[in-house]
């Protein structure tokens, strides 16, 4: 018996569109099926919000990236492959391949900057270079947040990059 997880867009009777979020679990009763049990959310709001900031970073040409801590898993989204001037399949999501684009010369600078924003000190504010496959060297201005779990833990970490190059 699986679980059904969806999200669909809706037209309501007077034209609105609306986005809504389905779950459904299936009912047995004496081993047979007997319907579904399951809730409808509104996501509207976070639909288009969603929509707008992709409007706005895509326009803007800022990149977002989120590095999961625990799982040393880095997620990009289309921007940032366009800032470090790689494809989706050239990308490991890991730290490292992150690390392996700054320029050699500012790494250490930018992991210690990394380790003061993970242990609270402040957050992740910097202007690095880095090194794309063409070769060319590019000017990125980062920034960072940490979010910690219950116990203060830093658990991940949400930020931007935008080129400055001149």
């Amino acid at each position: 018996a699986s679980i059904y997880h969806g999200v669909h867009r809706v037209v309501r009777p007077d034209g609105v569109v609306t986005w809504c979020s389905v779950k459904a679990s299936p009912v047995f009763r004496s081993n047979a099926f007997d319907g579904h049990v399951g809730t409808i959310e509104d996501i509207t709001v976070q639909k288009v919000t969603a929509q707008r900031l992709v409007l706005a970073t895509s326009a803007a040409q800022i990149g977002i990236w989120e590095l999961d801590i625990l799982y040393d898993k880095l997620i990009w989204d289309n921007s940032m492959f366009a800032i470090y001037g790689i494809c989706h399949d050239q990308f490991s999501g890991a730290y490292e391949a992150w690390k392996s684009a700054v320029h050699p010369s500012d790494i250490l600078e930018q992991e210690q900057e990394l380790r003061l924003a993970l242990h609270g000190i402040r957050d992740y504010n910097r202007t690095f270079r880095i090194r794309r496959p063409d070769g060319s060297v590019r000017f990125i201005r980062a920034t960072g947040r940490v979010e910690k779990n219950g116990d203060g833990q830093p658990v991940r970490m949400v930020g931007t990059n935008l080129d400055v190059t001149e």
